[in-house]
């Protein structure tokens, strides 16, 4: 009876897990820089185009390991908690300029511009690694 117990949540466990994996949405770091070229700081910028810059400038400049968090408004920034390694360890802020998009980090002298990161970006797009064939 104990054994059943068990597997009965085993088997609950397992189902709910393959049914939040199957819902979320793949995304790789070009899906994100690509967006980043969508965004246009002439009308300032909103909550989901600080998540793209967030996203493109954690992947660019911080860590290919971890995330930004979705950006809270504090004052004239939006403010993105970082998320450094596997662990998920806090890290330093990213804080994106409410009316330009400007990029600060770290201990605030890191400054990027919205297109200084755009063309940062694009050349991580170009930058694609070449098969190569084993010498014989």
């Amino acid at each position: 009876m104990k054994y059943a117990a068990y597997n009965i949540f085993f088997i609950v466990a397992i189902t709910l897990t393959g049914v939040a994996c199957t819902t979320t949405e793949t995304r790789t770091y070009n899906d994100d820089f690509k967006e980043l070229n969508t965004v246009n700081s002439g009308d300032g910028i909103n909550k989901e185009e600080a998540y793209v810059i967030a996203k493109a400038f954690f992947w660019s400049n911080i860590s290919g390991c971890g995330f930004p968090e979705i950006p809270v408004k504090e004052g004239n920034n939006w403010v993105s908690q970082t998320r450094i390694g596997y662990a998920g360890v806090s890290g330093e802020p990213i804080y994106i300029d409410v009316t330009n998009g400007i990029i600060t980090w770290g201990d605030k002298h890191s400054v990027v511009s919205l297109e200084e990161l755009k063309s940062k970006s694009n050349t991580s797009l170009q930058a694609t690694p070449k098969s190569v064939a084993p010498e014989r």
